[in-house]
């Protein structure tokens, strides 16, 4: 994922976030992952955020505040 020039954001921080956590995924080839292992916990990351239609950890950020307060 490029970096965005200064002043200008993503429309949705969130889907953002998440295409570049999954581009960091498939490229796990560094930890001896094979091919077939990343690709099968990305397709099943992403059924489960197209099921739930929320994101991985997006419930992560409540949590916190509520253990801080």
């Amino acid at each position: 994922m490029a970096l965005l020039p200064d002043g200008v954001v993503h429309l949705d921080p969130a889907a953002a976030v998440f295409v570049a956590m999954v581009e960091g995924w498939e490229t796990q080839r560094a930890r001896f992952l094979k091919a077939d292992t990343i690709s099968a916990r990305v397709a099943l990351v992403r059924r489960l955020v197209e099921f739930s239609n929320q994101y991985p950890l997006s419930r992560l950020a409540d949590v916190e505040l509520v253990a801080l307060i």
